[in-house]
Protein backbone atom coordinates (compact mmCIF):
# COMPACT_ATOMS: atom_id res chain seq x y z
CA UNK A 1 0.00 0.00 0.00
CA UNK A 2 1.45 3.33 -1.08
CA UNK A 3 1.04 6.64 0.71
CA UNK A 4 -0.90 7.88 -2.32
CA UNK A 5 -3.61 5.24 -1.82
CA UNK A 6 -6.85 6.55 -0.26
CA UNK A 7 -7.61 5.98 3.41
CA UNK A 8 -10.83 6.66 5.28
CA UNK A 9 -11.34 7.75 8.88
CA UNK A 10 -14.31 6.11 10.58
CA UNK A 11 -15.80 7.23 13.90
CA UNK A 12 -18.70 5.56 15.67
CA UNK A 13 -19.95 7.34 18.79
CA UNK A 14 -22.00 5.29 21.20
CA UNK A 15 -23.22 5.65 24.74
CA UNK A 16 -20.27 3.88 26.35
CA UNK A 17 -17.39 4.33 23.89
CA UNK A 18 -16.04 5.86 20.69
CA UNK A 19 -14.70 3.45 18.06
CA UNK A 20 -12.22 5.09 15.68
CA UNK A 21 -10.49 3.45 12.73
CA UNK A 22 -8.49 4.12 9.58
CA UNK A 23 -9.51 1.81 6.72
CA UNK A 24 -8.70 1.22 3.07
CA UNK A 25 -11.33 1.24 0.29
CA UNK A 26 -11.29 -2.58 0.53
CA UNK A 27 -12.34 -2.27 4.21
CA UNK A 28 -9.00 -3.45 5.59
CA UNK A 29 -8.42 -1.93 9.03
CA UNK A 30 -5.08 -0.10 9.14
CA UNK A 31 -5.45 1.22 12.71
CA UNK A 32 -8.16 1.28 15.34
CA UNK A 33 -8.76 2.50 18.88
CA UNK A 34 -11.64 2.30 21.35
CA UNK A 35 -12.07 5.19 23.76
CA UNK A 36 -14.49 4.79 26.69
CA UNK A 37 -16.80 7.71 27.37
CA UNK A 38 -16.75 9.26 30.81
CA UNK A 39 -19.03 11.36 32.93
CA UNK A 40 -19.42 15.09 32.22
CA UNK A 41 -17.46 15.86 35.40
CA UNK A 42 -14.33 14.35 33.83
Amino acid sequence: MALTDPYYAVIEAGGTKFNCAVVTPGRDIVAEIRIPTTTPEE
